[in-house]
């Protein structure tokens, strides 16, 4: 048992990892690409669009998409289509209805000086295209990730609109072609358009009735749904504007000039999450599992591998964080050095975050989700005031200090309620790391031997 949990743990957690990190590579090299094509002012505009619409966009399907990795197992496992379809029919209505009522409520922001200066009202317009069809891709990954199918969910997700836009960055810069914050965001947005009915198509061929299955109908209500989707919603959007936050402030009290080196610092410095995301991807589930047959051991095993993942992933990335930020960002143009700073001070924030391993994933398997939300709001509430305080003091440092200090309280608070409350260690130690390589030396090994016994094989 313990063996097979290895083996999909990290045999899941690589695949998840490869896509995730082939998608990181194409989409950093797009806005590469888009950077060097676009006024420092246009790329500023563009950057905080796709922020702000990323943000919302958590809590647009007012919690459908966060419990859709529980939802959907349950109705699969039951063999409910019509419950599927139901699920999927009202997240679906849900995310365009809140998207219209919050229409007037940008353009109100935007009429208030809210929203960074010079932005057209033809670019707000766009930003809630961008947001409905963010919410759209968001919402039909989830459902497949709770249908199993990995693969599909993270290859549109992650890896093919990143492709669009590289090809659309490369043309830019290779031919000259003139180009916008309006014009980039449309094409952001109609690619995440385009991969939500490429997997909207993939969700209907999912809930068909399959021949000689009598379809049953699904006892569960909306208001169940949305009862317990709402506040993982809402902890959602805290999450969020805790990862985001910092350069929406930063948008709303200063230039784009200013944002643009700061979107680019931050776009590097999240490079150290994808070991963290591929780690929880596969990890969660598990967790879950281990947590109702209370095998504490197996679950403090899975969160031991899953922190470690994260960290070894993350050191070497903040490394060259701290001796050598004007070098990475400078691939943006000669104008983003400015961020280095802000890189710097990201970077650690970001460490502290993948060696608390998957602490919030956690937080939600087991049932804290209300301890979790408090968490949460306590965290963006600290973070505000640490921005209000450093933000006008020290610009683009400050904001990276406040977005720092916010993440690594938010995780140690969570390290410190998963020890109180599961009497289990949420973070990596030297022995897990050292454990963890050696597990993994040994599968490459293995998997190595394999290879070569099937080559033998096929030569006979």
């Amino acid at each position: 048992m313990e063996r097979e949990a290895r083996r999909y743990l990290y045999g899941s957690t690589s695949l998840s990892f490869l896509i995730r990190f082939s998608g990181m590579v194409v989409l950093f090299l797009a806005h590469v690409f888009v950077a060097r094509s676009l006024s420092i002012s246009s790329y500023g505009q563009y950057a905080y669009i796709v922020e702000l619409t990323a943000v919302l966009s958590v809590v647009i399907s007012l919690g459908f998409a966060q419990i859709a990795v529980r939802v959907v197992p349950d109705l699969m496992d039951t063999d409910d289509r019509a419950g599927l379809r139901r699920f999927n029919l009202i997240g679906t209505g849900i995310i365009f209805l809140i998207t219209l009522l919050a229409g007037p409520l940008i353009f109100v922001a935007w009429h208030l000086g809210a929203l960074p200066d010079g932005m057209e009202s033809k670019l707000v317009a766009v930003a809630l295209f961008l947001l409905l069809s963010t919410s759209l891709l968001r919402f039909s990954q989830e459902i497949m990730r709770g249908a199993r199918k990995i693969v599909l969910s993270q290859l549109f997700e992650q890896l093919v609109w990143p492709l669009g836009m590289l090809v659309a960055g490369i043309y830019l810069f290779a031919f000259g072609a003139a180009a916008n914050a309006l014009d980039m965001a449309m094409l952001h947005a109609s690619m995440f358009l385009l991969c939500w009915l490429a997997l909207l198509g993939l969700t209907f061929r999912l809930v068909g009735s399959r021949q000689g299955v009598r379809e049953r109908s699904s006892d569960a209500s909306a208001q169940e749904w949305l009862g317990l989707g709402f506040p993982l919603a809402i902890s959602g959007l805290l999450a969020v504007f805790l990862k985001r936050g910092d350069i929406l402030a930063l948008g709303a009290m200063s230039s784009p000039d200013q944002v643009a080196p700061y979107a680019a610092a931050v776009r590097v410095s999240g490079l150290t999450i994808f070991g963290l995301a591929a780690a929880s991807a596969a990890s969660a589930p598990m967790m879950r599992s281990y947590w109702k047959q209370q095998d504490i051991n197996g679950l403090q095993g899975c969160i031991d591998r899953s922190a470690s993942i994260a960290t070894l992933f993350s050191l070497p990335l903040v490394l060259i964080f701290l001796i050598a930020p004007e070098f990475l960002l400078s691939v943006f143009g000669p104008a983003y050095r400015d961020g280095a700073t802000a890189l710097r001070i990201l970077g650690v924030g970001q460490l502290v975050n993948a060696i608390t391993g998957p602490a919030a994933p956690l937080m939600v398997a087991t049932g804290m989700q209300r301890l979790y939300l408090a968490t949460s709001l306590f965290s963006a509430i600290f973070m505000v005031v640490a921005l209000a305080l450093l933000l006008p003091r020290f610009g683009a440092a400050g904001a990276a200090a406040a977005a720092a200090m916010a993440v690594m309280s938010f995780n140690g608070a969570l390290v410190l309620i998963i020890s109180q409350r599961l009497k289990v260690r949420s973070y990596a130690t030297l022995s897990t790391l050292n454990a963890t390589l050696r597990e993994g030396a040994g599968a490459f090994k293995g998997i190595a031997r394999r290879t070569r016994a099937r080559m033998s094989g096929g030569r006979r």
